[in-house]
């Protein structure tokens, strides 16, 4: 007898001795199905069928299926891995989901499942990079399955430089002068973690400028930062000139001088000038003094001293001081040496011109004011009485003054006169001749 096996499937199995009618033996054996595969390695399918006949005769069959085992897992990425992150994103991202694998099989046939994330950070802040997520493991059947997906860094921006707060736009000359540093500058792309870059930058100042026209100080900031990118800045700050010197006269100038003191007063101290700075910023110096004169004896004037010149910066500097000169005083006459307080009337009468009065104020140079004064003399005298004789001095000196001085002289009178009888007179005269006298001679009178 032959057994049949109908499918490949749980089918039952017929058997049948060929005959017909009363021969016929006939019928059906069910199936009994062994599984002996799985997902990994596929194996067979055994279908045994067995029982007996209506005799009692013993019947089997066998069918062995051979299982292929299913095709290997694939390996799928998480959706939404980005292509491109820029810095500060790739920075922040630290894992990723994770990915899925499967055969796309079920039941016994599936295998699935999931794997965990490697993440290889290979970026930085100057060039960008990639970040690399190694997805790695092993199925249930040991299939070593991986996937890996590389992310595109893009470097952050270059950073920006910032000037320290604070910086002047202006100064003043003294305090330029006082300015030799300034505070770092600071640089950042204004990034954190592995993406910053940021740093200092130390000032070299340069200065340009002086005390007559002010100028510039110049701080520039300079260097490279950690991806050996240049950076620099600058900051110019306009420095103002400091003001005009002025002029101080010297000490001591006096206000006045009397004429005897301005003759001898022929020069001066000199001025000093200065914008009281000091360093880079000082113009001082000294002005020679220019003495004018413009006085005399006779009615004073003044002492004009003028400091004139120019500072470094070809500033024109001028000063005055007027000093007033008093003028002196007017000058006295005095009499000539030896005048006669008296004369007798003969001396009187041969007195005839006496010495030149001189007059002075006793200054000298151009102070001086003296002269002599030509004598008017006048005899008011006589025999009988005496009198006076007057000498009068009088004129002007160089200023016009009006000057005079006057001297008498006393002149006694002379002594009585004495009879002298002439000569001869007879002593005794006869009668004839004395008939004959008429008038003797005169008779004289001498003092």
């Amino acid at each position: 007898m032959q057994v049949q096996i109908a499918s490949t499937t749980s089918d039952n199995a017929t058997y049948t001795n060929s005959e017909s009618g009363t021969c016929e033996i006939s019928g059906t054996l069910s199936p009994s199905v062994t599984n002996a595969f799985d997902a990994c390695s596929g194996g067979t399918i055994t279908i045994d069928y067995a029982g007996t006949d209506a005799c009692g005769n013993a019947l089997s069959a066998q069918h062995v299926i051979t299982v292929t085992p299913p095709a290997a897992p694939t390996v799928s990425l998480p959706a939404g891995l980005p292509a491109t992150l820029d810095c500060a994103s790739a920075d922040s991202y630290t894992t990723s989901d994770n990915a899925t694998y499967t055969n796309s099989e079920s039941g016994t046939c599936e295998i699935s499942g999931t794997l965990s994330p490697s993440v290889t950070n290979a970026f930085d802040a100057c060039s960008g990079g990639t970040i690399t997520i190694d997805y790695a493991g092993t199925d249930a059947c040991g299939n070593a399955l991986t996937a890996q997906h590389v992310i595109t860094v893009t470097p952050p921006a270059a950073p920006t430089v910032s000037l320290p707060a604070g910086l002047p736009a202006t100064l003043d000359c003294a305090s330029a002068d006082s300015y030799t540093t300034s505070d770092n500058a600071t640089y950042t792309n204004s990034e954190s973690g592995t993406c910053e870059i940021s740093g200092t930058l130390s000032p070299s100042v340069t200065n340009a400028f002086d005390a007559c026209s002010g100028g510039t100080i110049t701080i520039d900031y300079a260097g490279t930062d950690a991806c050996g990118n240049a950076l620099s800045a600058q900051h110019v700050i306009t420095v103002t000139p400091p003001a005009a010197p002025t002029v101080s006269l010297p000490a001591g100038l006096p206000a006045t001088l009397d004429c005897a003191s301005a003759d001898s007063y022929t020069t001066s101290d000199n001025a000093t000038y200065t914008n009281s700075e000091s360093g880079t910023c000082e113009i001082s110096g000294t002005l020679s003094p220019s003495v004018t004169n413009a006085f005399d004896a006779c009615s004073g004037g003044t002492i004009t001293i003028d400091y004139a010149g120019t500072d470094a910066c070809g500033n024109a500097l001028t000063a005055q001081h007027v000093i007033t000169v008093t003028p002196p005083a007017a000058p006295t006459v005095s009499l000539p040496a030896g005048l006669p307080a008296t004369l007798d009337c003969a001396s009187a009468d041969s007195y005839a011109t006496p010495a030149d009065a001189t007059y002075t104020n006793s200054e000298s140079g151009t102070c001086e004011i003296s002269g002599t004064l030509s004598p008017s003399v006048t005899n008011a005298f006589d025999a009988c009485s005496g009198g006076t004789i007057t000498i009068d001095y009088a004129g002007t000196d160089a200023c016009g003054n009006a000057l005079t001085a006057q001297h008498v002289i006393t002149v006694t009178p002379p002594a009585a006169p004495t009879v002298s009888l002439p000569a001869g007179l007879p002593a005794t005269l006869d009668c004839a001749s004395a008939d004959s006298y008429a008038t003797p001679a005169r008779c004289y009178l001498y003092e």
